[in-house]
């Protein structure tokens, strides 16, 4: 009754938009729009509460709300859009940690950039209008496309403002309780000229607040368009003969406080962008004397510059900084980025636009920091940036901006924590400083502060990776990776679907054959949240629920939890199983106990012996291999991108004869976690599957059940094996599959 419910709630905001979008191109009703401001803003609260609370596309502004060129798709986009926003946050949302991180003195130290413009000061007030601070930006900005999440709203702190003290405190007891060494202050100084520099005047006038800092000069002109461009300027940067002498004098204080960043013993003063600087060298050569002269120091100066011709080492600096993720949108820079970055065009070819006026960019995060981290090796800057996400819709407003879509705090943590097994294990550098973009750049949704639709989950990810190269254990227990239960006994995660938590007492049963011991991990929709998982036998160690949409089947939730579980390292095998009623066939429970009963034999010794072996892939139930060419139907095409997603080779060089290449008929199996590495170094999530509509085939879920036959074998150049209710273990050759396998005709 409540899929129902949700069903036929999904339709009547379809409708209510497509009726909306005619009503509104009626020139009576754009007259009265215009005459009736108030009622217009009513009509709006009700709009919203339609279409859902976090579906801004009655926020949009006002010329293209009514606009003729509304898409003809609206409604549809509009729900679909409020769909994967309201799944993600399921997947992702997560509440405070109770625990505390405590720190090691060789531990990573993680320093996040700190925006320091949300306060009202005289300046923002003359150019934007009375008030004005950055949460003006963030909050009247409104998603362009399906899935692009804005606004990106505050939760824990809300809308705060800097010249209340108590708000940093705050910041900095949530920074350190997940293990965020300091924050770096962009510092905004204009040839004397300081604005925004209340928060860092704040941390100076509070010595007794524990916490590490250190300054970045943002040294371009502060514009309108907020490009550090040359045109629509408020603040210009002048280089006046005398800027270098003024500006050290100015920061001596902040760079010499006992809490300020140091490398070597030395302060760290940052420069944003060296190239702007006129005569560079000047500046390096002023400072240091100044400080050797004055406090007998030595500086610790870094350079990071967006020109491929200006190396800041060149000119005096100690070391250079990478600034990602915009830096990687520069092929000059980094030659390693190629073309596939940009998604925009598959939006618009697909109609996913909710504002057909917008102008901008999409480019696929994931894409981005999986080139990252691939390219480590060839990264020579001593200080990496890395970013949970990032997009500058909030401040273009729909007009030229760049929205790195598709990322997440699982992409994330596996960005950190390659880059400090980098630095750490590869390049030998204690206690290496790695700078995040960003502790609270909400207008480019960077930020690692608790959000409305994260809640504190990058938070949780920053302390959990720091947890795993800590040289205080007792972090790992506080942070155990994903709040997750487990066994360092257990090298067998079985992981069970439970969209039917009525089927429970079926999988129990057959799981008490299983003689070693193993956690359990149970995805299931939120409305059964509560149900009982008792201990299936002396070998079920731990149980852990994970609360997930009805999106993607029983294969997302998998993905999802097999790229946790490979981050806590114990786990070799894995057991995939879900519950089926099959509804729309006569055969579907005696299939489905087929499944199962050739799967989990009485004796599971010889599956075992069979993943012990490194060249093992997957072993299916015999009895269900399914030739690719007689049950292809339309998955092609999605077969042929995930291919190319997860290998160089193509789909055509891989499958020379479909009908050669069988997959198992019920995507239920047990399989080795390192052979999966492909398919879960892609990253799918929510955005990748289609909302739940009773789909029997052709769904990207579908084409991964086809993938993870003998086509990631060839791949992964592993082995492929089924299994009968006997436990005898049988290699499946090219060729091999069920004749007329009666469960899929």
């Amino acid at each position: 009754m409540k899929e129902a419910i949700l069903k036929t709630k999904s339709v009547i905001r379809v409708v209510s938009a497509r009726t909306a979008r005619l009503l509104l191109r009626s020139k009576v009703v754009k007259q009265f729009v215009k005459n009736n401001p108030e009622i217009v803003s009513r009509l709006k609260g009700l709009a919203r509460r339609l279409l859902g609370d976090d579906s801004s596309i009655v926020t949009v502004e006002k010329n293209r709300l009514f606009s003729e060129t509304i898409n003809p798709d609206m409604g549809i986009n509009v729900a679909e859009h409020n769909s994967i926003i309201y799944d993600n946050k399921i997947y992702y949302y997560e509440n405070e940690s109770m625990g505390s991180y405590d720190r090691h003195k060789n531990d990573p130290r993680i320093v996040a950039i700190y925006l320091p413009q949300f306060h009202p000061f005289k300046e923002n007030d003359d150019t934007w209008g009375k008030g004005f601070t950055e949460w003006a930006n963030v909050t009247s900005s409104v998603p362009r496309f399906v899935g692009q999440h804005q606004p990106v709203l505050p939760s824990d702190l809300g809308f705060y403002d800097l010249r209340t003290p108590g708000v940093m405190k705050q910041q900095i007891d949530l920074a350190k309780k997940y293990g965020i060494y300091g924050f770096q202050f962009y510092y905004y100084w204009f040839s004397g000229k300081k604005v925004m520099d209340m928060p860092i005047n704040t941390i100076l006038d509070n010595p007794e607040w524990d916490f590490n800092f250190s300054i970045c000069w943002a040294n371009e002109n502060w514009t309108k368009k907020w490009d550090g461009g040359d045109n629509e300027i408020i603040f210009e940067q002048k280089d006046k003969s005398n800027d270098p002498l003024k500006f050290i004098e100015d920061t001596a204080a902040i760079l010499n406080d006992k809490r300020y960043i140091c490398e070597n013993g030395k302060p760290m003063l940052t420069v944003y962008r060296v190239e702007l600087l006129n005569d560079p060298k000047r500046y390096v050569d002023v400072w240091r004397q100044y400080f050797r002269q004055k406090f007998n120091k030595d500086l610790w100066l870094v350079g990071h510059s967006y020109s491929k011709d200006v190396n800041p080492l060149d000119l005096g600096f100690d070391a250079t900084m990478d600034f990602t993720p915009v830096g990687s949108l520069q092929p000059d820079l980094k030659p390693w980025i190629d073309d596939r970055k940009y998604l925009t065009d598959k939006f618009r070819q697909n109609r996913k636009l909710i504002d057909q006026e917008w102008k901008g960019e999409i480019i696929d995060f994931r894409f981005i920091a999986k080139q990252e981290i691939a390219n480590l090796v060839n990264n020579h800057h001593l200080y990496k940036t890395i970013s949970p996400s990032w997009s500058n819709e909030a401040r273009r407003k729909g007009n030229g901006g760049y929205t790195f879509y598709n990322s997440s705090p699982e992409i994330f943590a596996n960005w950190l924590d390659k880059l400090l097994v980098n630095e750490i294990d590869t390049n030998k550098r204690k206690s290496p400083i790695v700078y995040i973009n960003a502790w609270n750049e909400w207008a480019e949704s960077a930020m690692l502060e608790p959000s409305r639709h994260m809640g504190h989950s990058s938070l949780l990810r920053t302390a959990e990776i720091l947890s795993k190269h800590s040289g205080n254990k007792i972090n790992r227990s506080t942070f155990p990776p994903y709040r997750l239960s487990y066994s360092i006994k257990s090298k067998l995660a079985v992981i069970v679907h439970l969209f039917y938590p009525d089927m429970w007492s079926d999988f129990s049963e057959q799981l008490k054959n299983i003689d070693v011991p193993f956690d359990l991990y149970i995805s299931i929709p939120e409305q059964h949240i509560n149900i009982s998982i008792d201990k299936i036998s002396k070998y079920h160690i731990n149980t852990n629920r994970v609360v997930v949409p009805n999106r993607g089947r029983d294969v997302l939730p998998f993905i999802t939890i097999m790229n946790r579980l490979r981050k806590l390292d114990n786990y070799q095998y894995f057991l995939k199983l879900h519950t089926k009623k099959s509804t729309h066939r006569d055969d579907g429970g005696e299939w489905f106990k087929d499944v199962l009963g050739r799967l989990v034999p009485g004796d599971v010794s010889s599956i075992l012996s069979a993943l012990a072996n490194e060249s093992t892939g997957l072993i299916g139930p015999s009895g269900h291999l399914v030739s690719l060419s007689r049950h292809m139907s339309g998955n092609r095409g999605d077969i042929a991108e995930l291919v190319s997603m997860m290998s160089d080779t193509s789909y055509e060089e891989i499958v020379d004869d479909e009908e050669k290449f069988p997959f198992i008929g019920s995507t239920m199996f047990w399989g080795r976690i390192d052979f999966l590495e492909p398919l879960l170094d892609t990253y799918l999530m929510v955005s990748d599957f289609p909302a739940e509509d009773g789909q029997i085939d052709n769904t990207i879920a579908h084409a991964i059940e086809r993938v993870l036959g003998l086509i990631m074998h060839k791949i992964t150049n592993r082995k492929m094996y089924v299994v009968d209710s006997d436990g005898e273990i049988i290699e499946v050759a090219s060729g091999d599959y069920t004749d007329k396998y009666r469960f899929a005709d």
